[in-house]
């Protein structure tokens, strides 16, 4: 019933967040991996952030399996 949201925000994040952060992170600043992987642990948190929110919120109680 409710794939769309999260595949949504899943996309988005991983773009706006993982492979902007990881250039700004990686070559803008010059971290390097460790700039690739602070990106990648800034976009887990951020969806999990907002996964946590929908779960108590409780929008996807209201989908429709078919």
């Amino acid at each position: 019933g409710d794939t769309v949201y999260p595949s949504v925000v899943a996309v988005l994040s991983m773009w706006l967040v993982s492979v902007a952060g990881a250039y700004f992170f990686g070559i803008v600043l010059d971290f390097g991996l460790i700039g690739i992987w602070i990106a990648m642990m800034m976009d887990e948190c951020l969806r999990a952030l907002i996964f946590i929110y929908r779960w108590h919120s409780g929008v996807w109680r209201h989908k429709n399996l078919i």
